[in-house]
């Protein structure tokens, strides 16, 4: 005997495509099918017949991707999609970050001083001030 599923099953919808952008379509019931970034989503049986007939008959604007003709829920809000998007990109970098044969170097971090007329010649002449300002203390003259 099998176990009883505890599963709820998912609506599917099917995916269909345009050319352009935004789109609509009306349907032969008047309903409108708003296409939106390229994409109709529909579970209504009677819209997947007319939109299936009308790819089939080589309509100019719509299409089938057939990587992509049913969906989840999930999968049909684009802010679920680019989210989606953005945290397989994230985990990507992350994993070429901690990869071991991706040598970065080695580093040193110093403090960081803001820069002066007189730590930046210094700088540039490939020492530390206090070098240079021993060797022109005799240019600058004394204040009182």
């Amino acid at each position: 005997m099998s176990e009883p599923t505890t599963e709820i099953p998912v609506e599917v919808a099917h995916l269909f495509m345009s050319i352009s952008p935004s789109i609509k379509y009306i349907f032969k019931d008047s309903t409108v099918a708003n296409f939106m970034g390229h994409r109709y989503f529909t579970t209504v049986k009677e819209h997947i017949a007319e939109l299936t007939n009308e790819v089939r008959l080589k309509h100019p604007e719509f299409y089938i991707n057939p990587n992509e003709r049913i969906v989840n829920p999930a999968e049909q809000d684009p802010m679920s999609r680019l989210r989606k998007r953005i945290i397989e990109e994230h985990y990507a970098e992350l994993a070429r970050t901690l990869n071991p044969d991706n040598d970065q170097g080695h580093f040193e971090q110093q403090t960081l001083t803001p820069g002066s007329t007189t730590s930046i010649a210094a700088l540039a002449a490939g020492g530390d001030a206090r070098t240079i300002h021993s060797r022109l203390a005799h240019l600058i003259p004394p204040t009182a």
